[in-house]
């Protein structure tokens, strides 16, 4: 009876460790993550056509896919650094679900309306990829890393999770602003070119002309910047 017994435990042990080296694997995806933050984490965000970046009382940021480019918007379309773009996009796709810090004290991590930066990406038919609202940042586990403390869509969980997106979508200050976003390099001159006049253009104010001229002394020219101003009202 006794050996009766030990054997059907054996076999009981066996089957067993079977079950466990050849089980389904699960899902990485946790029990009881939102809505929200499995809608986040399963957003194709490489597809963007849209995204629009708002904090405080200045108007959003919106940066728009034209072409093969992206151009700031809200700021008459004017070219936006598309690496800056591909970075806070490539941010929010390395975003994971980290520590739950409850859902009340939205003001003390700062991810309530008043001083929470929403970042909402769009796909090219308009519809919502994907939204979180950034608070305060603090020291991250590792050296150099960032934590911050994030709500993901409408979702009132807070959560702190190791990324840069604070500072990569420009969510330091206390309004968000175009010029973070703006391609500071158009033009690329060559090392054996000169200009000799440029014009810069202006929405709604006038024109700016900067010229170089020459200056002739006894046959011998002199060169000599000469700024020339043709706005009448420039500020």
């Amino acid at each position: 009876m006794g050996k009766t017994i030990l054997g059907a435990l054996g076999i009981l042990a066996v089957l067993m460790v079977v079950w466990l080296l050849y089980k389904p694997q699960e899902s990485t995806r946790t029990s009881g993550v939102s809505d929200a933050v499995a809608s986040f984490r399963d957003a194709k965000f490489e597809q963007a056509e849209r995204i629009t970046i708002a904090r405080g009382k200045a108007a959003p940021v919106e940066l728009k896919k034209a072409g093969s480019k992206w151009v700031v918007a809200s700021s008459y379309a004017y070219p936006a650094d598309s690496e800056k773009v591909d970075k806070i996009l490539k941010g929010l796709g390395e975003i994971e679900q980290g520590e739950t810090r409850g859902k009340s004290a939205h003001e003390e991590f700062e991810v309530d309306a008043k001083k929470g930066g929403v970042i909402t990406a769009y796909a090219a038919d308009g519809k919502e990829l994907g939204k979180m609202v950034v608070g305060k940042s603090v020291p991250g586990t590792g050296i150099g890393s960032t934590k911050i403390f994030v709500r993901f869509g409408d979702d009132t969980t807070i959560y702190s999770v190791e990324s840069n997106i604070r500072s990569d979508a420009g969510l330091w200050n206390k309004d968000v602003e175009a010029k973070n976003f703006l391609l500071k390099k158009v033009v690329s001159i060559g090392d054996d070119q000169e200009i000799q006049s440029a014009r810069l253009v202006r929405p709604e104010k006038p024109d700016v002309l900067v010229e170089r001229k020459l200056k002739t002394d006894n046959g011998i020219a002199a060169r000599r910047e000469d700024f020339h101003r043709i706005a009448e009202d420039v500020k």
